[in-house]
């Protein structure tokens, strides 16, 4: 199992990437956290801007279906798509990504 880690501008934004993954079944279910603030460097300049941190819950196999929904409807030209490796989760939560996204 996989959880996606994606920063983006609007809670609109995060929405709308998390229904078109769900619709799909590509992931089983998403957090959307408003309120970040996101400190970077941007073509020289350190920049701080309020983001929504999209949280996502997805079987390992559909790491490449979720990037490419994410790239071709993320406005910001270099998306953060990041996955990261859940080795220990409860057997049932696991479970349920899985039927969630395999039916």
């Amino acid at each position: 199992m996989l959880l996606l880690y994606c920063p983006c501008p609007t809670v609109v934004c995060a929405r709308d990437i998390a229904g078109r993954l769900l619709n799909d079944k590509i992931i089983a279910c998403a957090n959307i956290v408003p309120a970040v603030v996101s400190v970077y460097e941007w073509e020289g300049t350190v920049v701080e801007e309020a983001e929504v941190l999209l949280l996502a819950k997805l079987p390992a196999d559909h790491r490449s279906q979720v990037q490419k929904v994410i790239e071709a409807m993320h406005p910001y030209e270099v998306p953060a798509i990041l996955f990261l490796d859940v080795k220990d989760t409860n057997p049932a939560f696991a479970g349920w990504v899985q039927t969630v996204c395999c039916r």
